[in-house]
Parts: structure tokens; C-alpha cells; sequence
């Protein structure tokens, strides 16, 4: 819901937005969002709050990595979306085995460390790759 709502919002900024900035501020709102789900593992209004800022977080990604690629290269945009897409669902095929196995060893604790472990790890490949210069 909080990502439907986002996605107008989140592509019209990109339009006037630094776009690396738009996915450092979305990645710390998953952490921030995981967190919050961590902490609120007995609050069904604290598990909507984080699962509304996970949503928001992931789908402001998503629309600004997708803005990215349509800007880019016009002829080979298709072929890039589809590798990206490949690449995303990869991903998230991935999260689902890693929070499978977070539940079965950890519960819910293991699954909201391991998606805010995820979360950082977006965070420092972002930052490392744009120190290096490639966006």
C-alpha cells in the first residue's frame, strides 16, 4: 500500500532529486523499517508500521533503480530491465530462503536481523560503488 502510494511520488522526484540520495534516504528507511519490526514482534501496530516503511523503502528503490535504466541507453533498455528484473526476483528468492532459515534457527528476531543486515549491506555496496564513481 505505502509502496503504491510512494511510486507517483518517488518518480516525480528523481525529476528534481540527486537519485542517490533518494536510495540512501530509501535504504535507511528499511533498516529503520526492520528494526522497527524487530522491536514490535508482539505489536500488530508496530508490525504494520515497519511492514508500511519496509514497503515504502523497497518500492522507492525499485522505482528509482527502474528510473535509472529507462534514462540510460534507450536501445538497450529492454534487455537491461530484463536482466534487472531476473536480478530482482533472484533477490528476492533469496531473502525468502535466507528468512526461512533466520525463522527456523532465530524466530522473528533472526528475520528482522537478517533483513536489516541486508538493508546495510545495500547501504555500504551503494556508498562503496559511488565513492568508485559508477552510479
Amino acid at each position: 500500500m505505502a509502496g503504491a502510494v510512494a511510486a507517483s511520488y518517488v518518480g516525480r522526484l528523481t525529476d528534481h532529486f540527486n537519485k542517490n540520495h533518494i536510495i540512501i534516504v530509501s535504504v535507511l528507511i528499511i533498516i529503520i523499517s526492520w528494526v522497527v519490526l524487530g522491536l514490535s514482534h508482539a505489536s500488530i501496530i508496530g508490525l504494520i508500521i515497519g511492514a508500511l516503511f519496509l514497503d515504502l523503502g523497497i518500492q522507492s528503490v525499485h522505482i528509482v533503480n527502474q528510473t535509472i535504466i529507462f534514462e540510460g541507453n534507450p536501445p538497450e533498455r529492454n534487455r537491461i530491465n530484463t536482466v534487472y528484473m531476473v536480478m530482482y526476483f533472484v533477490g528476492g528468492a533469496t531473502g525468502t530462503l535466507i528468512g526461512g532459515l533466520a525463522w527456523t534457527h532465530f524466530q522473528w528476531m533472526g528475520v528482522s536481523i537478517a533483513g536489516g543486515g541486508f538493508g546495510l549491506l545495500v547501504l555500504l555496496a551503494h556508498l562503496g560503488l559511488r565513492r568508485r564513481g559508477n552510479n
